[in-house]
């Protein structure tokens, strides 16, 4: 289904060290599929020590506040076993945001990645927040990446809000996009429901490609409510819109906006094996006709797909009010469309004479 990282609680118990052999060997399974994983380190095992001093509300910071002659006796066969396999870990589950206004954060992580990896690996370590500028600001920060994690019922307009403001920091930036809860799941989803939670769900993650965001996660597929997937791991309904979406944008960069005869909403991207892909969709149900390249096919939500033909040296695309991808577009010609300009945009409002201009 395209998945290209994976997001893993690694904090096993001690007293179960096979635990650490499933984890290893899960790890290794998904490295051979090209599939990145991150360990997670949120609450410790219940048994230990340091668990039994926490509440239930705790978060990670709360475990990490305490003397590490406590914490550290559990998170060493951990550490021993998986550091040198893990290149990305995170502290603290997605929403976790108790490092929120710690008082001398960058010093108080750096000291925790000293001790977590004292061997000298290569790692990039991250924390879970929410946007919160005293960790946004630091200017001294000794971590590699930051989950941000929006509300799941911000609109696609308040969520390209969101998406769009300056990142200032080389810190990797990862967004959750968490599809919307159906309000009602005792009947089945009619089409109307269902597409309109697709498309809020497809748009909000082509918002975060344009943005740049380098990883957009699902905190919590596996529920009965959200669609994705159900709890006993079947499919659920917007798999397919998840699944289309990380075929055709992963790992794909943006390029830009060209201007369409009919006015149609597009976004450009250009993906790693050389392929542009067309995000495309209108207020209103209309057709554009262009040269877009050539094999070009154009694929909806759900993964149907079909041929462009070319007639008369151009192509036509049906484009509705849901998002379709058009793959297989020109690069160079696309780049061409976005640089094409006149000199002058503006032209005086007199009549009866020339005014020169160029393009």
């Amino acid at each position: 289904v395209g998945i290209q990282w994976l997001k893993l609680p690694v904090w096993y118990s001690a007293a179960e060290p096979q635990q650490g052999d499933e984890i290893i060997r899960f790890v290794e399974m998904l490295s051979a599929s090209n599939i990145d994983v991150v360990g997670v380190l949120e609450r410790p095992p219940a048994e230990s020590d340091i668990a039994q001093r926490l509440g239930r509300t705790a978060g990670v910071a709360d475990v990490f506040a305490f003397d590490p002659t406590l914490w550290m006796p559990s998170l060493d066969p951990v550490m021993s076993r998986l550091s040198m396999r893990l290149r990305y870990w995170q502290l603290g589950a997605d929403g976790d945001t108790s490092f929120a206004g710690f008082v001398n954060l960058p010093a108080r992580i750096q000291e925790i990645r000293a001790r977590l990896f004292r061997f000298g690996q290569e790692v990039k370590l991250g924390l879970p927040c929410l946007c919160d500028p005293t960790i946004q600001d630091a200017p001294n920060a000794t971590w590699d990446f930051e989950q941000l994690c929006p509300d799941p019922n911000l609109s696609v307009a308040e969520f390209e809000k969101f998406v769009e403001q300056p990142w200032k920091h080389k810190r990797m930036r990862w967004v959750t996009i968490e599809p919307s809860v159906r309000p009602d799941d005792s009947q089945p989803p009619t089409h109307e429901e269902l597409d309109a939670r697709a498309d809020a769900f497809v748009r909000k993650i082509v918002a975060a490609k344009q943005y740049g965001v380098e990883g957009i996660f699902v905190s919590n597929p596996f529920n009965d409510r959200n669609g994705l997937m159900r709890a006993d791991g079947m499919p659920a309904e917007l798999l397919m819109p998840w699944r289309t979406c990380a075929a055709m944008l992963g790992g794909a960069k943006y390029l830009g906006t060209v201007q369409l005869p009919n006015g149609s909403e597009n976004r450009n991207f250009l993906r790693p094996d050389g392929q542009v892909v067309m995000v495309v969709w209108n207020d209103a149900p209309t057709r554009e006709a262009l040269y877009l390249g050539k094999g070009v096919r154009q694929f909806d939500m759900w993964g149907h797909s079909k041929k462009v033909p070319l007639e008369n040296k151009q192509q036509t695309i049906e484009v509705g009010t849901l998002p379709t991808f058009v793959l297989g577009v020109s690069e160079p010609i696309t780049r061409w469309r976005m640089a094409l300009q006149f000199e002058h945009e503006h032209v005086e409002s007199i009549f009866g004479v020339a005014h020169p201009n160029a393009i």
